[in-house]
């Protein structure tokens, strides 16, 4: 049998939950603690999480949630009316009514449908700004998110996929985002090895053309490839005497006019 636990007067947990005994083989581990001035609902979120891992009961969940407050909310906890905390339902509503000023503002759905995907932005990256967007408005309607989603886009296919089937869920709709982001990689990489092999076709080619007229070894002209040299025509001295007497003869006449006795050819 179970030994009950005697409640303490002037405790905030009713008498139902102190009376009652953690779950057996309950080790208290490591809790992220709260004090003040920060995100409750994180907190929780926190908190829950650990609950979920240890698999803990109602009433254990109950019994360690003080232990996670510290300062003011410390303070908070020890001044709420004796056993007016019944479950642990009714704890997180009163955490979070108390320090609710702390809860980030949210903004409204119309701020989803002023995210517009910019002009020089990738789809991945227009997606992550639109998921950290959803992030920001409370209680969000899917169907909103999709319309959000339709009309900031700027991808063709996820605009048609959009306009043809309306996801059912924010988390569907992102997660279609998500397979058209890597539709969109893959094309683009097939794109860009078509452009690389393009280009080293470009290469080789002008390589063709060049190399075998400009290029050779050690960086010299080739001689096969040289352009023919002008070729003089050889005159022997004899044909230069020639040439030499018949101008002289030429030069006598024209200044001395003919010489008599000279036989005339």
């Amino acid at each position: 049998m179970v030994p009950k636990v005697t409640p303490l007067k002037g405790f905030p947990l009713s008498d139902e939950l102190q009376r009652q005994p953690v779950q057996p083989g309950f080790e208290l581990p490591q809790l992220s603690v709260y004090s003040e001035r920060e995100d409750p609902e994180k907190h929780l979120q926190r908190f829950v999480a650990v609950v979920v891992l240890h698999g803990w009961n109602e009433i254990t969940r109950c019994r360690a949630f003080p232990l996670s407050l510290v300062g003011q909310a410390q303070q908070w906890f020890t001044e709420i009316p004796a056993g007016h905390i019944r479950s642990f339902e009714q704890l997180k509503k009163e955490f979070l009514n108390a320090f609710s000023i702390y809860l980030p503002k949210k903004k409204s759905a119309i701020y989803l449908m002023s995210l517009q995907q910019k002009p020089n932005e990738s789809l991945k990256q227009y997606i992550e700004r639109f998921r950290a967007g959803t992030q920001e408005v409370r209680d969000l309607p899917a169907g909103l998110a999709a319309s959000a989603l339709l009309n900031g886009t700027t991808y063709t296919p996820l605009r048609r996929s959009l306009a043809f089937s309306e996801p059912n869920s924010l988390t569907e709709l992102l997660d279609r985002a998500e397979q058209f982001i890597i539709q969109m990689e893959i094309l683009d990489a097939g794109e860009s090895n078509r452009r690389g092999r393009e280009t080293q076709h470009e290469v080789r080619r002008t390589q063709q053309v060049l190399t075998p007229h400009t290029i050779s070894r050690g960086g010299r002209e080739s001689l096969e490839h040289r352009a023919p040299r002008e070729v003089l025509p050889n005159f022997s001295p004899r044909g230069t005497d020639e040439v030499r007497d018949a101008k002289s003869s030429l030069s006598s006449e024209a200044l001395l006019g003919p010489v008599e006795g000279r036989n005339c050819p």
